[in-house]
């Protein structure tokens, strides 16, 4: 499999205002991959000014390609780091011509990889500019 495509995240200071930069287009065919957050909860946002795509955010385990169906590729009695994994992937639906933001921070172990990352796996986006922002975790 062809290594994703990183997306650099912009770390949010506890108080005040950042810029996110202009974004930066997703990668339909490799996938993109989001760096371990470490004490960060991560935030996705999506501009969406064509047609609606799906965005999935693949559980934990996830063997498959970039372009598998949601819930694909995972090993039966596999070994999960995280038992929500289990519950599969979450497919978003990324409305046209809006922006969407994508919350992690009450599931994120189900979406952790083995390597504490963040797998995302797009459909045939066309028009999407994309933007991951973390901030500080307060439990």
């Amino acid at each position: 499999m062809t290594a994703r495509t990183a997306l650099t995240a912009t770390q949010l200071p506890n108080v005040g205002g950042i810029s996110a930069g202009a974004g930066v287009e997703p990668d339909a065919t490799n996938g993109n991959i989001v760096a371990s957050p470490g004490p960060f909860r991560s935030l996705l946002i999506v501009s969406n000014s064509s047609t609606a795509v799906n965005l999935i955010v693949r559980a934990s385990g996830y063997q498959g390609v970039p372009s598998g169906a949601a819930n694909s590729s995972y090993t039966t009695d596999q070994y999960q780091p995280f038992a929500t994994a289990s519950i599969g992937d979450l497919t978003v639906s990324l409305t046209g011509s809006a922006t969407t933001v994508v919350d992690f921070e009450v599931d994120s172990e189900r979406f952790t990889q083995a390597d504490g990352s963040l797998w995302l796996d797009w459909g045939t986006p066309t028009d999407l500019l994309c933007w991951i922002l973390q901030r500080p975790y307060r439990p």
